[in-house]
């Protein structure tokens, strides 16, 4: 009877009165050295590799670490070997031929062969899941675990198969499931402890998480990973520097993993450790030169440090490393913005577009560069189709209304800012200014008087826009609505107000430097800074002063700004 299951292969290496098992089958083969079943059985005890089912029973005691690794390899080819001597055409020997695979394609043929001639054996579904899992096919790992858990009820290994393949679905709370089965029936194995913990904090339960990698480490001290779990956790509860100081254990057991310095990277990252995140990345660039992730890590810190020359470059040697990394053209796109390389930064973003299609964030910063350099037909473009996308957000109506305005389309402006003048919110108020500021542009005095006096004294939704309708009413002053600004936003704000007010009393020069005051300012997440510049652009061309004189700011779109020249990454 054939006893090259998982289950009866387990059943030599697990029994606890078994002291010598290399004694045992040495003895087994003395008697029969053609039995085949045996080398195959003797395989496991010396694979001592992940791959194995076996190997998450390999103590630091145990016989299996106690044979120096060059024997083991030698030993691990002989019976190999003879296996596939003996029986050539068996589900082990093909089995066996896809452990020794590099080439994890070919390994799955020789899977498929091995199931087909033997669809019980455990070891080979367990092993096609692993190499599915090695070419991102995670629906058939999950299919193979599944299957090897209808075939092997008793084992945790299939159940945490199971599970590491629902967490690369995304299916965390499934995931976490089968991790608690596969602990029900290991509950020593610190693996599984560790795996859902990192499922907590994935679900943002990190006290959970925390209880989780404290027993994994409990149960295997050397489990550098398990450190890393615990690090995650701590950081999620706020406790940075325990972080760190896991992140530092782990990294000293395992000074080259590559994955260890990342994390800790981040937790620098976080921690505002700008400078050693940045030493954090280098090292794994040097460990893994070939590792787009490190340049692209880097690169964030380099921003955020304004060091806006190193971090495209390290995002340009990051896309020729990974030429699909959206992530990468975007974060890019955003350092250029800031270096003023205005065409180079849209280009980035465009790419980061054709990579990951209806991303807001990507049109929105495209619309705002467009907006930026005068092209208000393009913002209008990216605006409409963020507003299909996302349910038309009142900030992207107010911008594509100020786009349509300057470029003289006053009705699809007066539309947007109707969508937005509806809403009993701050939004709201906004929409009404922006109504009642266009309703006077284009001289439709009695309609834009109604808009403030439909809108109740105190009916606004907080005081800094009650205190900008009070400006257009004439209740308070310049000095006054200037007084009442808080922030830095709220003072470019009641900048660009002042202006607007001064236009319709016909004061563009007050005008004008309202304006500038609001510009200067350099609030630029404030859509009023870029409708300022623009009109500001206006005022100064003769022509459009003496336009305003008369009846305000011509609406005809203003000459686009010059575009900075693209400078090559340093």
């Amino acid at each position: 009877m054939r006893h090259s299951s998982i289950d009866s292969t387990m059943n030599v290496y697990t029994d606890p009165r078994n002291l010598d098992v290399a004694g045992a089958l040495d003895s087994l083969l003395d008697r029969n050295p053609d039995d085949w079943e045996t080398h195959y059985t003797a395989t496991f005890l010396l694979q001592g590799n992940v791959a194995s089912p076996l190997a998450k029973y390999n103590e630091p005691d145990s016989l299996l670490t106690t044979v120096p690794q060059e024997e083991r390899q030698l030993r691990l080819a002989h019976h190999r070997g003879q296996v596939q001597r003996l029986a050539p055409e068996s589900a082990e020997a093909l089995y066996l031929a896809a452990e020794a695979e590099t080439d994890p394609h070919r390994a799955i043929d020789l899977l498929d062969e091995a199931l087909e001639r033997c669809p019980t054996l455990g070891e080979a579904l367990l092993a096609r899941s692993r190499r599915y899992h090695q070419i991102g096919d995670y629906e058939a790992m999950l299919l193979d675990a599944e299957r090897a858990i209808a075939r092997h009820h008793g084992w945790g290994i299939f159940r945490g198969q199971r599970a590491s393949a629902l967490r690369e679905l995304g299916r965390h709370k499934e995931a976490e499931q089968a991790f608690g089965e596969a602990i029900e029936r290991d509950p020593d194995y610190a693996a599984w402890w560790h795996n859902r913990g990192e499922i907590k904090s994935r679900l943002g339960r990190f006290a959970e998480a925390l209880a989780d990698a404290n027993e994994a480490i409990r149960l295997d001290p050397a489990f550098a990973y398990a450190y890393v779990g615990r690090a995650r956790a701590q950081a999620g509860l706020g406790r940075l520097d325990l972080a760190l100081a896991d992140f530092d254990r782990a990294q000293k057991m395992l000074p080259g993993d590559i994955e260890i310095l990342h994390e800790r990277g981040k937790a620098h990252f976080d921690a505002g450790h700008l400078e050693d995140s940045v030493a954090d990345m280098a090292r794994a660039i040097e460990v893994a030169p070939g590792d787009a992730r490190a340049y692209g890590n880097r690169a964030v810190a380099f921003i955020l440090m304004k060091r806006f020359g190193r971090a495209i470059s390290d995002l340009t040697r990051c896309i020729e490393l990974d030429p699909t990394n959206a992530k990468a053209y975007r974060n890019r796109g955003h350092a250029r913005d800031l270096k003023e390389q205005f065409e180079a930064s849209i280009a980035d973003y465009t790419r980061a577009i054709e990579l990951e299609r209806d991303v807001p964030g990507d049109l929105t910063s495209r619309a705002n560069l467009f907006f930026h350099i005068g092209r208000y037909e393009q913002a209008i473009a990216d605006m409409t189709r963020l507003i299909e996308l996302s349910g038309s957000p009142p900030a992207s109506l107010l911008q594509r209304g100020m786009a349509y305005e300057l470029i003289g389309a006053e009705s699809l402006a007066l539309a947007d800012y109707e969508a937005v003048a509806v809403r009993d919110d701050r939004a709201g108020d906004y929409g009404k200014l922006w109504r009642y500021l266009l309703l006077r542009q284009i001289g439709q005095v009695e309609d834009a008087t109604s808009v403030l006096t439909s809108r109740a004294a105190g009916s606004g939704n907080d005081a800094w826009t009650e205190r900008l309708f009070e400006l257009f009413k004439g209740e308070v002053t310049r000095e006054e609505l200037l007084d009442a600004a808080v922030t830095d936003d709220e003072r470019a704000e009641a900048y660009y107000y002042i202006a607007r007010k001064a236009l319709i009393d016909n004061r563009p020069n007050d005008a004008k430097d309202a304006f500038e005051q609001c510009v200067a300012l350099e609030r630029n997440a404030v859509m009023e800074t870029d409708f300022a510049r623009a009109l500001l652009r206006q005022l100064e061309d003769t022509d459009g002063v003496a336009a305003a004189a008369a009846k305000g700011p011509s609406m005809q779109p203003p000459n686009p700004r010059p575009s900075a020249e693209e400078v090559a990454p340093q």
